[in-house]
């Protein structure tokens, strides 16, 4: 008994050159989890600045948990950008 192979190439799920609409793109995160990020705290006219590691991926605008590097308790800072949070007290 002889076998056959036969290959069936699937259609593309968009046309070539198509947009790709949101549901298809996934941006990753400014901030990834394990990620050692520049942490700025202030409160009045005070500005404290150190490195911590992230405890959670986040997007710009959004809250991340990280981890307090000196006492190892963590807390909540907001996304300012690529590898920074910012915390106001």
């Amino acid at each position: 008994m002889k076998w056959i192979a036969i290959f069936v190439l699937a259609a593309p799920l968009w046309a070539q050159n198509a947009p790709v609409s949101h549901p298809r793109l996934v941006v990753p995160p400014d901030v990834q989890r394990g990620e050692r990020v520049r942490v700025q705290v202030t409160c009045g006219g005070v500005l404290l600045q150190f490195d911590a590691e992230a405890e959670s991926s986040a997007h710009v605008g959004e809250n991340v948990i990280v981890k307090n590097p000196e006492n190892g308790r963590r807390f909540v800072a907001r996304v300012e950008e690529k590898g920074k949070v910012f915390v106001k007290k």
